[in-house]
């Protein structure tokens, strides 16, 4: 009988344990943003200024800092988000074009929860961006590019939408995105001790030189500042442009340094999906590129998706050309080498950047894409009606999802649907791919 009393008890001690452990484990998993990033609900984040003059502060800071690495923050009273309050927390101006060309007040923000006040974190998250969906009527551009280049295996930060209020006032619906830096590098790649790399503002990946001063004020250096550490980014630059080799040696030499695959398919989401704005396309940046330390790789991460589904194109192109641009065009050999070399020099790499995009185009036959359209619609169309400070009406809102509209702020330029746009697109690929659909 006293032997198995001492049975309940230790199992209510390993039970409890077992407990404890199971808590912990969620509680970890609940650190990680994953309340933060779920995107089935519209979050709400408060912004509360004491100083009266906030607005002009924020634009001084940001015209100080316009072309530096070193940006000056302005110090909030409170940041809350969905209720929980942040005390002290740093928030300043991001962006160039969405900066410079958005009409009115609403801009994008960059929000640092630890900026003044050490650990303070939400969800795990020290820091996320704010930003309002330039030259995009619908709003949904840049979700589902990140949500595409996410789900097919690629990197990219994770989003949701967010509710705006600066000293109690709705300043809009945001799409909140997550920052990258040793968080995002910690959480999606299971370590962050390796450098990372901002593709600003000549990143072309082409050999400038020998040492890492000749790649100082191409690149903006993220992590590891201190130890101003640069073989590994002139390593993966010297194995680029190693052209004395095979197709295969070139292969051999390149895949165990930079993970080719993710990058193939990221470039050909750019294309499918015409973001323009990237490095394979017409203006080579929004990217970052991570070396590994667990695998010796680089890892290439693409953000900013606003322009995506052609909301903008070159002017001397018609939106038909827009609509039909060759799947295998990475702009010019000099400013973008390696999407250059992978899909149009190297017979290996291109087979599999055609088979990706074969994959990809077909995707859409399901319907899935038009799924995506329809749950952000009815997530957002209430915020965005209330939204009094975004750049387009209400009824270009609705127009856009389905057809073209005429964009009075630029010159009546031409800004496809998103339904049109993907059913037109998709053609023009399969298309060019030699696919009857």
């Amino acid at each position: 009988m006293q032997y198995q009393h001492y049975n309940l008890i230790l199992t209510y001690i390993l039970l409890g344990l077992v407990l404890s452990v199971v808590s912990s484990d969620a509680q970890a998993q609940r650190k990680s943003g994953d309340i933060l990033f779920d995107d089935s609900i519209v979050h709400i984040v408060r912004i509360r200024f004491d100083q009266q003059a906030f607005w002009d502060s924020l634009t001084y800071y940001k015209q100080l800092t316009e072309h530096t690495t070193d940006k000056v923050y302005m110090q909030a009273a409170t940041v809350a988000i969905d209720g929980k309050s942040y005390y002290s927390t740093g928030v300043r101006f991001k962006g160039s074009s969405s900066y410079h060309y958005s009409t009115g007040k609403k801009k994008s923000f960059k929000v640092k929860l630890d900026k003044f006040v050490r650990c303070q974190a939400y969800d795990g998250i020290t820091t996320f961006n704010l930003n309002n969906s330039f030259r995009d009527p619908t709003m949904m551009r840049e979700k589902l590019y990140l949500d595409y280049v996410r789900k097919y295996e690629g990197n990219a930060p994770r989003s949701c939408y967010a509710k705006v209020f600066i000293n109690d006032e709705y300043w809009g619906l945001y799409l909140l995105t997550e920052d990258i830096n040793k968080s995002y590098l910690g959480y999606h790649f299971g370590n962050k001790d390796g450098n990372l790399y901002k593709g600003e503002p000549m990143a072309y990946l082409t050999r400038e030189g020998r040492t890492k001063g000749d790649y100082k004020g191409k690149y903006e250096k993220q992590t590891n500042k201190k130890d101003d550490d640069w073989r590994d980014l002139i390593n993966l630059v010297n194995t680029i442009h190693r052209q004395d080799n095979t197709e295969m040696m070139f292969k051999t030499q390149l895949d165990p340094v930079l993970n080719t695959k993710s990058c193939i398919r990221a470039w050909a989401i750019n294309n499918f999906l015409l973001n323009m704005d990237s490095y394979n396309m017409e203006f080579q940046h929004n990217f970052y590129i991570y070396y590994n330390t667990e695998t010796g790789r680089f890892e290439w991460i693409s953000y900013d998706g606003n322009y995506a589904f052609a909301a903008w194109y070159p002017e001397e192109m018609t939106l038909e050309e827009a609509l039909n641009y060759p799947i295998y065009a990475t702009d010019n050999k000099e400013k973008s080498p390696l999407a250059h070399l992978l899909i149009n020099e190297n017979e290996t790499y291109r087979d599999e950047y055609t088979a990706f995009m074969r994959k990809f185009a077909k995707s859409f036959s399901d319907g899935e894409i038009y799924w995506s359209i329809d749950r952000l619609y009815k997530l957002i169309k209430d915020p965005v009606y209330e939204d009094k400070n975004k750049m387009y009406t209400n009824e270009e809102f609705e127009k856009n999802i389905e057809e073209t509209i005429y964009d009075k702020h630029f010159e009546n330029y031409p800004t496809p649907g998103l339904r049109d746009y993907l059913k037109k697109r998709r053609q023009h690929v399969l298309e060019q791919l030699g696919i009857i659909n």
